[in-house]
């Protein structure tokens, strides 16, 4: 089991800050549980907003698309789903446009939540 933390900027920042000592932003922070028997594996913590901010510049397409070409590395789960096995071809325009609805969804319903 992971325990997953959604929060905004400042939150990551804070825990960035509190854990790391680096005060600024980021993506994404993970916190292995090691091996203490409690069935855990860990904590996440996600920013949405830099996360959102990531899909809409394409940066974390791009960048795993570099790294899969480099390792030769089977092409990913959602270009396959989005383009059929046969193919393996990814469109990172279809993606993108996925990654906003998908924001803006979760921007809605935190909005909706009184979290925004």
């Amino acid at each position: 089991m992971v325990h997953v933390l959604l929060a905004d900027d400042a939150t990551l920042k804070r825990l960035n800050r509190t854990f790391r000592g680096k005060n600024k932003a980021t993506d994404v922070l993970s916190f292995p549980a090691g091996d203490n028997g409690s069935g855990v594996a860990g904590d996440l913590a996600i920013s949405l907003e830099t996360a959102a901010r990531q899909a809409d510049r394409g940066e974390m397409a791009a960048r795993e698309a570099v790294l899969r070409r480099e390792l030769r590395v089977a092409t990913s789960l959602i270009a396959r789903v989005t383009h059929g096995v046969a193919t393996g071809k990814a469109d990172s325009s279809a993606s993108l446009r996925n990654d906003k609805q998908k924001s803006k969804r979760i921007d809605r319903q935190n909005s909706k939540r009184g979290r925004a």
